[in-house]
């Protein structure tokens, strides 16, 4: 009865309900049901002396009760053994994410997917995979548009439509979405990769006040959406500082006197509500980040992706906003003594992402009970700027990103920092096993 406890005990995330009975199963056969009683994702699995029933709310739900299984079972030779269960669980946050960043080191497409496997295992359900920003680059090259690939001097790799369509069907095989990008008006490659609709001719900032500014920008992203059909598209919008250039540029001056903008925060909400609403008629939900808020009248359509601080998620569903909180920077320092790997030099000047910290993470702290809804989830991001390989890269999310799977899936009563810790050694021997440089505790 013990050994059956601590492999039912072994599962991460902690599912809602368990209930262990005395004894094992050994290759036992297995049925699927459907239960649309269920929470979306939410499964209801059995093990017993009859083999193993699961019913599922959905396909997502069927597949998550297959990992379940997996982090249950323990092998024996060709055999299977099931410790005789019953669970009951379905995730507390419809969004479980994961950013990727290729555009500042690039790790290449069968690391998207091995990172894919990983994510699925522990319940992950959206990665977003950023493919343009970082000065303006970008490594995704669009057959229509050639001079959209702008790589990094002296640096080649790149992504084509091919392997996005490769990496979208793998991802979506285990219930994960990828999230497609444009960033603007910051960070974006369109500058580069059109100077024509900058303000300057020269690839300076986009001009506003430019309508072939919009002709392009509707161009490069009907070839986007079709890469990523997720429902979701993310258009940036963070970190714009060169706003001065649309106060000298004339086109963007005549924008403001005609429709009557005062400053040109008004004129960037202008730029980014036109955006979201193109995205809108090709049936698409537009999500950026958080400076959007910045602009009074953003349109109500645009969802807010939460990454300064946790205020502005109660800012963003207090005006109406769908939130998701990406806060985890996995790319930041987690308190290993000794780390031999490199981080941001401007990150220790922050709080350090711990492996505690990144287990109390929680994307509705403080929101009102009754803006809940408006919480789509949260995700936990990695940076690769200092991340130049695939064993720095495995090292920096895992662990961690355990502890962030667990805070987006399990219900914020059942979680519990000692518990976590007592299962997660097994997992980090299991991560360990499957060549995944996974980082010690550094407790």
């Amino acid at each position: 009865m013990l050994l059956c406890i601590a492999l039912a005990l072994s599962v991460l995330p902690a599912p809602r309900q368990f209930v262990c009975r005395d004894g094992f199963v050994r290759n036992p056969s297995v049925t699927v049901s459907r239960d649309a009683t269920l929470p979306a994702e939410g499964y209801r699995l059995e093990v017993s002396s009859n083999g193993v029933e699961i019913a599922a709310a959905d396909d997502a739900g069927a597949f998550y009760a297959v990992q379940t299984l997996k982090q249950l079972g323990a092998r024996e030779g060709s055999g299977l053994t099931l410790p005789v269960v019953e669970i009951e669980d379905a995730p507390r946050f419809g969004w479980r994410g994961v950013l990727h960043d290729d555009v500042n080191n690039f790790f290449g497409k069968e690391a998207v997917k091995r990172l894919i496997d990983l994510m699925a295992a522990y319940k992950f359900n959206r990665l977003m995979w950023h493919l343009t920003g970082s000065k303006g680059y970008s490594v995704l090259a669009l057959g229509k548009y050639p001079t959209f690939f702008v790589p990094k001097p002296g640096r080649s790799s790149r992504y084509t439509e091919e392997d996005v369509r490769e990496v979208v069907a793998y991802a979506r095989a285990r219930h994960v979405e990828v999230v497609g990008e444009l960033e603007m008006p910051a960070h974006s490659p369109l500058p580069k990769a059109f100077p024509e609709i900058t303000c300057d001719g020269k690839g300076g900032s986009l001009c506003a006040g430019n309508e072939e500014t919009y002709r392009v920008i509707e161009g490069v992203l009907d070839e986007l959406i079709r890469l990523f059909p997720f429902e979701y598209f993310h258009i940036g919008g963070d970190e714009f500082f060169t706003r001065d250039t649309w106060k000298k540029c004339p086109k963007c001056r005549a924008l403001m006197e005609r429709e009557g903008l005062k400053d040109t925060k008004e004129l960037q909400n202008r730029f980014q509500s036109r955006i979201f609403d193109y995205l809108a008629s090709k049936g698409r939900k537009g999500i950026g980040w958080d400076e959007l808020l910045d602009a009074t009248n953003l349109t109500s359509s645009a969802a807010v992706m939460g990454w300064r601080s946790d205020e502005v998620n109660r800012k963003a569903v207090a005006r109406g906003h769908a939130c998701v909180m990406c806060r985890p920077y996995l790319d930041y320092p987690q308190g290993i003594p000794g780390d031999p790997y490199e981080y941001p030099k401007w990150s220790y000047a922050y709080a350090r992402w711990t492996l505690e910290r990144c287990y109390a993470f929680d994307p509705a702290a403080g929101v009102p009970k009754a803006a809940l809804g408006r919480i789509l989830g949260g995700q936990c991001a990695n940076w690769s700027g200092t991340t130049e390989t695939a064993e720095a890269l495995d090292w920096k999310m895992w662990p961690r990103q355990c502890a962030v799977a667990e805070a987006l899936w399990t219900d914020a009563g059942r979680k519990d920092w000692g518990d976590f810790l007592r299962r997660l050694k097994t997992h980090v021997e299991r991560l360990r096993s499957q060549g995944v440089n996974c980082a010690p505790l550094g407790l």
